[in-house]
C-alpha cells in the first residue's frame, strides 16, 4: 500500500492547523497580538511546507490575489512589531 501523505506534508498540514488554531485564539481573545503573529507566521510556513516554495511564492504574487497577500503581510508587520 503506498502512502499518499508523505511525512513533510504532514509536517506542513500540522503547522498550517497550528497557525489557523492560533489565529482563531488570537481573535477570540480579542485580538491578541502575540497569538495573531504565531498564527499568522505558522500558517505561512506550513503553507510553504505543505505546497512548496514556487507554487506558495506564485500564489501570493498573484495580481489577482494582491489586496489580500498586501492585507495579510500589513497585518503580519504591524502585528509582529508589537511582539518582538
Amino acid at each position: 500500500m503506498s502512502q499518499w501523505i508523505t511525512d513533510t506534508k504532514k509536517i506542513g498540514l500540522g503547522l498550517t492547523t497550528f497557525g489557523v488554531v492560533f489565529l482563531l485564539l488570537g481573535v477570540l481573545l480579542l485580538f491578541d497580538r502575540p497569538l495573531l503573529t504565531l498564527g499568522n507566521m505558522l500558517f505561512i510556513a506550513g503553507t510553504v511546507v505543505l505546497i512548496g516554495p514556487s507554487k506558495c511564492f506564485q500564489y501570493f504574487s498573484n495580481p489577482a490575489k494582491f489586496r489580500g497577500t498586501l492585507c495579510f503581510l500589513v497585518g503580519m508587520v504591524c502585528f509582529g512589531y508589537y511582539f518582538f
